[in-house]
């Protein structure tokens, strides 16, 4: 059984950041149930309304009709599915918005009859609702994606983004950043210092790289890279770029601070969950560290998860 909506009302600080979320998203390729779902209960309503109308049926009392009924569903429908889907919803429920704001305007000029002139106003009303709404959508779900600290995306941000792709099973390498000696930079010179340090590490590899892919904070000193990147080789050159950055930095202090990246590749054919594609990226990047530091290493199936390296078990 499909739940198409689930209802998570949170007395919480960070309740308008979960506003998409109101509606539970169960993902059909590149859109949610949800959505689909609600374009379609729109579409119903929209030729109930013209049929109603046409016909001159459903007059209750004074003042209040079916068709006008329908015409106030439409818009809340409207706004499920702004909701159920905030990449493309917004603009969606415009566009059927729309269509019922062009049928009203047509029934006027052709008719004469100016009763539906309400229609049309409220049409016009819920079009700019619904732009207001995804405006504020936009926002709040731009402000939940990011990391506070470093400005890249959250864990979350980055966990969808990869899973998104896989369902669409698109191929992309993924690239674990580890920060070697971090602990220890920490320990002598502060959580402070060490929270300005990683700010301006991410900013640079930001800067630098988001054109290429996305970069995430995965927690602590680690990030995710995900590139679109078809050729291992240039994906190999990019994770050397990080780490040519990454020296190039002017860090006023003692410690050497670098960089070990593990790079895990999805073809795009098999089954592979997020979760155990960050951990084979994970494995790589261990492994890179054994290796010393500023190092690159591909994940295959030889390779092993445990840190017996006196290298490794530093940081």
């Amino acid at each position: 059984m499909i739940i198409l909506g689930e209802f998570k009302f949170c007395m919480r600080k960070s309740w308008k950041a979960d506003i998409m979320d109101k509606i539970r998203i169960k993902r059909v390729g590149s859109v949610s149930v949800s959505f689909v779902f609600f374009v379609v209960l729109y579409i119903v309503l929209f030729f109930a309304t013209s049929y109603f109308s046409s016909h001159g049926i459903g007059v209750i009392g004074r003042g209040v009709s079916i068709p006008g009924i329908i015409t106030a569903l439409e818009f809340v429908v409207a706004i499920a599915i702004a909701l159920s889907d905030y990449r493309i919803g917004g603009w969606v429920s415009i566009g059927l918005l729309s269509l019922s704001l062009l049928s009203a305007s047509i029934s006027i000029i052709t008719s004469g009859d100016l009763r539906a002139l309400s229609g049309v106003m409220y049409n016009v009303a819920s079009i700019v609702g619904i732009l207001m709404i995804r405006r504020g959508l936009k926002n709040e779900r731009k402000l939940a994606d990011i990391d506070p600290l470093t400005g890249v995306a959250n864990k979350r941000a980055i966990i969808e983004s990869i899973e998104q792709k896989i369902e669409l099973k698109r191929p992309f390498y993924l690239l674990f950043l580890d920060l070697d000696h971090f602990k220890e930079l920490n320990d002598t010179y502060g959580h402070e210092e060490g929270d300005v340090i990683l700010s301006e590490i991410a900013s640079k590899w930001n800067d630098a790289f988001k054109h290429y892919g996305q970069l995430g904070r995965y927690g602590g000193d680690e990030f995710l890279y995900i590139t679109l990147e078809k050729d291992e080789d240039k994906v190999k050159d990019l994770a050397k770029r990080f780490i040519r950055v990454l020296l190039s930095l002017d860090i006023n202090i003692d410690i050497n601070v670098s960089v070990s990246i593990g790079i895990v590749k999805y073809d795009g054919e098999n089954n592979i969950t997020v979760k155990k594609l960050i951990s084979n990226a994970d494995t790589a990047m261990y492994n890179a560290k054994m290796n010393g530091r500023h190092e690159i290493c591909v994940y295959n199936d030889s390779l092993s998860r445990e840190k017996t390296s006196p290298t490794a078990s530093n940081d």
